[in-house]
């Protein structure tokens, strides 16, 4: 829950993040089409909101790497350039987190979770 409360803070940024997704990126909307500084008005960014949410992302797979793993985690984000490192990171612990083969003694080679043509253990 405290994690949650952590991110509700991005609330206004993430829904503007998704708006440029959904209008701009997954399709391009007609108004912003013919004029693309409406985007950038409508949904605005600032690389410092942003840096503040990879932050907060980054502390939170550290609180989460330590329950998982009894270890500690050092990541740094300098740029919103990484977010896809982060983004592959995420997916891993997801998956992870989902695999009921792991026990609390078992030894895991996280970098299979990360990879693209990862397949799920069949049960």
């Amino acid at each position: 829950m405290h994690h949650q409360g952590i991110l509700s803070g991005y609330d206004d940024l993430l829904s503007n993040i998704k708006g440029r997704r959904d209008q701009h990126i997954a399709h391009t909307d007609s108004k912003y089409f013919k004029d693309s500084s409406k985007l950038f008005i409508d949904y605005p960014l600032k690389d410092v909101d942003i840096d503040g949410l990879l932050e907060a992302v980054a502390q939170i797979l550290k609180a989460h790497y330590s329950y998982l793993f009894q270890g500690d985690l050092e990541m740094r984000i300098s740029s919103a350039r990484q977010l896809d490192v982060v983004l592959t990171n995420v997916r891993a612990f997801n998956r992870v987190w989902k695999d009921k083969r792991i026990t609390r003694d078992s030894a895991i080679r996280v970098v299979e979770y990360k990879l693209d043509d990862f397949e799920p253990p069949v049960e």
